[in-house]
C-alpha cells in the first residue's frame, strides 16, 4: 500500500466535516512523525493510531535535514518540517493544507496532496457521494478552514460532469 505522510491540519479538515475514519479507509497507508502526533494530535485526536495512523521517527540524517530548513522557511514551523522531513526520508507523498508546508514542500522535491485530494479519493472509491462531499466542505467553510474555495468549487463540477457523463454510458 502506498505511503502519505501527513502534517496536523487534514486531520482538523477531516473531523470537522466527520469524515476522519473514512480517510483510513482508503487504500492507503498515512503517518506522521512521533514529534508531531505528541506535541500536536494526541490530546485531541489521540484515537488515530487506531483507526490505523502510523507514528513514525525521522531518522538523525533527516532530523538534521529538517533542522536546516528552518532556516530557509522561517515561517514554517519545526513539526511541520519534520513532517517534510519525513516524506523525504520515506520518499512519499506529503498530506498538508498549510500554504507555508507546501511551498516548501514542492521546492524541496516533495509531492504534495491535500484535503481537496482526500476528498476526491472519497468520491472516486465510493466512500460518499458529491453531493456529501459538497456538505462536508460547507461545514468546513462553516468552521472557517482556510481551503482554495474557488478550486473547491472547480473540482465539484468537474466531479460533478465526470459522473455525469458516467452515468449515461
Amino acid at each position: 500500500m502506498r505511503l502519505f505522510i501527513s502534517d496536523t491540519n487534514i486531520f482538523i479538515d477531516l473531523t470537522t466535516c466527520g469524515l476522519i475514519t473514512q480517510m483510513f479507509q482508503l487504500p492507503y497507508e498515512f503517518a506522521v512523525p512521533d514529534m508531531l502526533y505528541f506535541e500536536e494530535l494526541s490530546e485531541n485526536h489521540g484515537e488515530l493510531p487506531a483507526y490505523g495512523l502510523q507514528i513514525m521517527t525521522v531518522n538523525e540524517e533527516y532530523t538534521m535535514y529538517a533542522a536546516g530548513l528552518q532556516s530557509i522557511y522561517p515561517q514554517t514551523g519545526p513539526n511541520d518540517l519534520l513532517a517534510l522531513s519525513l516524506a523525504k526520508q520515506e520518499n512519499a507523498p506529503l498530506i498538508s493544507g498549510d500554504g507555508a508546508l507546501r511551498i516548501a514542500a514542492k521546492k524541496e522535491g516533495v509531492d504534495v496532496k491535500g484535503t481537496l485530494w482526500v476528498m476526491e479519493e472519497f468520491v472516486r472509491h465510493g466512500m460518499i457521494t458529491i453531493h456529501e462531499a459538497e456538505e462536508a466542505f460547507e461545514r468546513m467553510k462553516r468552521y472557517q478552514r482556510f481551503l482554495p474555495w474557488n478550486e473547491i468549487n472547480a473540482l465539484l463540477r468537474r466531479l460533478h460532469e465526470e459522473f455525469n457523463q458516467s452515468e449515461k454510458l
